[in-house]
């Protein structure tokens, strides 16, 4: 195959540790939270934050919770991700080179380039997995992107936040659909991931924090990563034709101590229980490949939290991942880029 007709597709995910050790998972942080776009915080303060508190304090901890997801075959995050890529790329076929990145530790982006930058693409396609716009996510993502993009030979497309694409919305519709049971105690909970308040009212300062200023999606709000969340929630319970009582939306993974996006997660399933919801069933449309967040989070913490009473069930919906339908759904989403001008 000559390269100069491939098309070179670049999908980047979050990252993980490399081993459940403290050591490592130390050093994984330190890279995370280390990074202004994650921590926007002066670069002294943002050093004894994390070298001084967050890492010696936690490192210990989020080993024990990685521990607990670890799997023969490494960091779940990681080989769902490769699994992702090569489904990907047997669905685009031979005239495009599907490849995969982390955005923190490995394989990392940088040292990719220097694969890369050997040949001459028809096109380059940047696939930041991230569906809803924050600067901690998909901005530091394309961020570090364009610092290197300069390096490789052809036009570049970088694939924007697709909450709303139809494809994405059919095949988390679909995918929700094999595990949720309609009934009148059951209740589908779409729980994102949190944000400190501070990141939305940056973009919008008449921000609420509330469904207010977010349902529905407007011009004002459009950027807003909350107003997003419900926007993905919503389209998918409408297709899903679920009662307004039968689902909800939360935000999950908070960390530190200023105000973050509410209702939290546990909040939230607190008070479903006090108002009779037996069978809960979770999903994070935050994440397109399981990781800690949802396989430690919500499928060991949150379950075991709701299920602390013998009436009580609790359905962990995983993440797209490889499935089939996510994947001819990329495949869209991506073709749809490549024949936008830019």
């Amino acid at each position: 195959m000559d390269h100069k007709k491939q098309t070179l597709v670049i999908l980047l995910n979050l990252g993980s540790t490399r081993s459940p050790t403290p050591h490592d998972v130390g050093q994984y942080l330190t890279e995370f939270l280390m990074d202004p776009m994650v921590i926007d915080r002066p670069w002294f303060w943002r050093f004894l934050l994390v070298r001084g508190l967050i890492v010696p304090f936690r490192k210990k901890k989020t080993a024990q919770a990685y521990s607990s997801i670890w799997t023969p075959q490494g960091s779940p995050l990681i080989f769902l991700t490769k699994e992702l890529a090569e489904g990907l790329s047997q669905k685009m076929g031979e005239q495009y080179h599907v490849d995969w990145v982390m955005r923190y530790g490995q394989p990392h982006l940088k040292e990719k380039i220097i694969e890369w930058e050997k040949k001459t693409w028809k096109e380059i396609i940047f696939v930041p997995l991230y569906p809803h716009l924050t600067k901690s996510s998909f901005g530091t993502a394309e961020t570090l992107f364009k610092k290197f993009q300069h390096r490789l030979q052809g036009p570049v497309k970088i694939v924007k936040p697709f909450f709303s694409h139809a494809a994405y919305i059919n095949a988390l519709t679909q995918h929700i659909k094999s595990y949720y049971i309609p009934g009148k105690q059951n209740h589908l909970l779409f729980s994102f991931h949190s944000l400190p308040v501070r990141h939305l009212t940056e973009i919008n300062s008449v921000c609420a924090n509330e469904s207010s200023c977010c349902i529905p999606l407007n011009e004002k709000n459009k950027n807003c990563y909350r107003a997003q969340c419900f926007a993905t929630a919503q389209s998918v319970a409408q297709k899903l034709q679920l009662p307004p009582e039968n689902w909800s939306v939360s935000f999950q993974s908070r960390l530190g101590r200023e105000p973050w996006l509410t209702p939290a997660t546990p909040q939230e399933m607190h008070l479903l229980i006090k108002k009779g919801v037996a069978n809960l069933f979770v999903h994070s449309p935050s994440f397109i490949v399981d990781g800690l967040e949802t396989l430690e989070e919500l499928e060991i913490r949150a379950k075991k939290d709701f299920e602390s009473a013998p009436s009580r069930t609790f359905t962990f919906i995983p993440c797209l991942n490889s499935n089939p339908q996510w994947i001819d759904a990329l495949k869209q989403i991506i073709l749809s880029h490549e024949n936008e001008a830019q």
